[in-house]
C-alpha cells in the first residue's frame, strides 16, 4: 500500500511502473516511473562581427550554459576570429565543431546527462585534479619546480575549470527539469 495522496500527485493507477531503488544508507526509495525527457533543440546564434574577444566569450559560454543542442557563430570576422573560437570550443566538455567556413562556425553539444555527469561524479572529479595539483605542489616545496611540473599543473587547472563550468550547465538544466534527478540518482541537497 502506498499513500493515496503520494498516488494521486504522481497520477498512478492500476499497472502503472514504479522505480524502486536502494539508497547508500540501505533505504528503499519509491518513485514513479520518469518520463521520458525530449532534449531540447534549442539552436543559439552568435553574430560575432563587431565584437571583442570576451563578448563573443561570455556569449559563447552562456549558450553553454543554457545548453544549446547547437552554437553557431557566424559573421564575416568568423575566419579571422576562428582561431579564439576553437580554443574555447575546446576548452568546454562535451563541444565538437560539426562545420566550418570563412564566415560560420557550427558547434554540436554531445552532452548528455547522465549517472557520470551528476553533482557527486562531477565533485569527485575535480577532488581528484585538485589532490594532483596539491602533489604538484608539495613536490615544489620539496625539490623545486621543473618544466613539466608547470605544464602539468596548468593542465589540471584547466581541467578543473572545465568540470566548474559543466557542474553550473549540470546544475541549471537539473533545475530547469527535476525529473531528471531521479534517472541520474541526485536530489536537490547534493545539487545544492
Amino acid at each position: 500500500a502506498l499513500p493515496i495522496s503520494w498516488i494521486r500527485h504522481n497520477n498512478l493507477n492500476a499497472g502503472k511502473n514504479v522505480l524502486i531503488s536502494e539508497t547508500a544508507q540501505g533505504d528503499l526509495q519509491i518513485a514513479a516511473e520518469v518520463p521520458k525527457v525530449v532534449p531540447r533543440k534549442e539552436i543559439i546564434t552568435i553574430k560575432v562581427d563587431g565584437k571583442d574577444e570576451e563578448s563573443i566569450h561570455l556569449d559563447f559560454l552562456l549558450a553553454y550554459v543554457r545548453d544549446a543542442s547547437s552554437i553557431i557563430l557566424e559573421g564575416r570576422e568568423v575566419s579571422r576570429k576562428s582561431g579564439k573560437i576553437l580554443e574555447m570550443v575546446k576548452s568546454l566538455i562535451g563541444l565538437d565543431v560539426i562545420e566550418q567556413s570563412t564566415q560560420t562556425i557550427v558547434v554540436k553539444n554531445f552532452f548528455t546527462l547522465d549517472r557520470e555527469t551528476s553533482p557527486p561524479m562531477l565533485l569527485k572529479k575535480m577532488d581528484i585534479v585538485n589532490r594532483a595539483s596539491f602533489g604538484l605542489l608539495h613536490s615544489f616545496f620539496q625539490k623545486g619546480f621543473v618544466s613539466e611540473d608547470l605544464s602539468e599543473l596548468q593542465k589540471l587547472y584547466d581541467q578543473n575549470a572545465r568540470l566548474y563550468i559543466l557542474i553550473r550547465k549540470t546544475q541549471l538544466k537539473l533545475l530547469e527539469n527535476p525529473a531528471l534527478m531521479r534517472s541520474i540518482q541526485t536530489d536537490y541537497l547534493q545539487l545544492f
